[in-house]
């Protein structure tokens, strides 16, 4: 019996294939990979084809041996449900894919213990840096990320224990502040905060934000915190019993993008009229705000900004920056829209 020579797998293109395909000096090839100086318009986007072209991947490996660390960045958040989430998540992958890193998600759930394994999955795996959205108290999964000199930088959460890192968030109190001032001044007297996760650092924010503007008020005006379940025919329920014990012109809060779809449908659902027999106020922003009829009152948040911010914050660190921790908050923007209305 004739044995076949097995075939020989393919070569591995190297550095300097790319550099003869696309026409330049290694030296040229490295520098746009590795981002160490300025070149052309012209010759980088050859590099960037000759790299697609010939599916070279020795820019990972390369900065892997130079830093000791992988070139992948951590995303870790509590859900993906957010469209804010999704939107920031989007932005800071372009971020990091432009500055040659690999940007890689990973969802806690809102459960400490997962968060903490994940983020000690991330540090084993040598990765170059984390964005973390903690679930609730930061203070045990930051005190393992300083240990470890992990650069990190804590995204859009009011976090106490992080005076070792970098902070940059979005001023949740302010603008809900703001938003429920403008609402007692429209005349409603009660506000339903709708949210799935109450005791979210974000959602505390929220909560004391409007809680400010009441007890700033001269109205004899209340908030009612609707701990919401998992399903939108719970949701339904609560929200009918809430609405039916409470009488007068109610706003109902919706604390994120998917609340807010629940709440148009169950109000649907329920012969509720918005705006007439109820005002609705988004804490998100979704795409859609604009698309529907009445078009949905949100809370926009900044989150170009946000993404870009964090992110050079976070390339600083990366690249030996020792400057002392900084602490940015971003302003909210309120925009009311046909969902609220004033009293007749």
């Amino acid at each position: 019996m004739k044995l076949e020579k097995p075939e020989s797998e393919p070569r591995r293109s190297t550095i300097g294939d790319v550099a003869s395909l696309a026409g330049v000096s290694v030296g040229t090839v490295s520098n746009v990979i590795n981002g160490r100086t300025k070149v052309s318009a012209k010759r980088r986007k050859k590099v960037e084809d000759a790299v697609k072209a010939l599916s070279f991947s020795g820019s990972l490996l390369a900065k892997a041996m130079r830093t000791q660390r992988y070139p992948v960045i951590g995303l870790c958040i509590p859900n993906a449900t957010s469209s804010n989430f999704l939107t920031f998540a989007d932005l800071l992958e372009m971020h990091v894919a432009e500055s040659g890193y690999e940007l890689t998600q990973m969802i806690t759930r809102h459960d400490p213990a997962r968060e903490t394994a994940r983020i000690e999955r991330l540090i084993a795996s040598r990765a170059s840096g984390v964005f973390l959205l903690p679930t609730r108290d930061a203070k045990s999964v930051l005190k393992i990320l300083i240990a470890e000199k992990m650069p990190t930088v804590v995204i859009n959460q009011f976090a106490e224990d992080a005076s070792e890192v970098d902070q940059v968030k979005v001023d949740h109190r302010s603008a809900f502040h703001s938003a429920s001032e403008q609402l007692l001044e429209m005349g409603y007297d009660t506000l339903i905060v709708a949210t799935q996760f109450p005791n979210f650092s974000v959602v505390q924010q929220n909560l004391y934000g409007i809680q400010d503007a009441l007890d700033s008020s001269d109205r004899d005006a209340r908030m009612i915190v609707l701990k919401c379940g998992d399903s939108l025919e719970d949701y339904q329920i609560q929200l009918s019993e809430a609405m039916q014990a409470n009488p007068g012109r109610i706003a109902l809060i919706a604390s994120s993008s998917l609340l807010a779809a629940w709440s148009l449908e169950a109000c649907r659902a329920l012969g509720i009229r918005i705006p007439e027999d109820v005002g609705l106020l988004s804490a998100e922003e979704p795409d859609w705000a604009t698309a529907m009829w009445p078009t949905l009152s949100c809370i926009q948040q900044p989150t170009r900004e946000l993404a870009s911010i964090a992110w050079n914050l976070l390339n600083q660190r990366i690249s030996g920056s020792t400057e002392p921790p900084v602490n940015i908050r971003c302003d909210a923007r309120v925009n009311f829209r046909s969902s609220v209305r004033p009293q007749d």
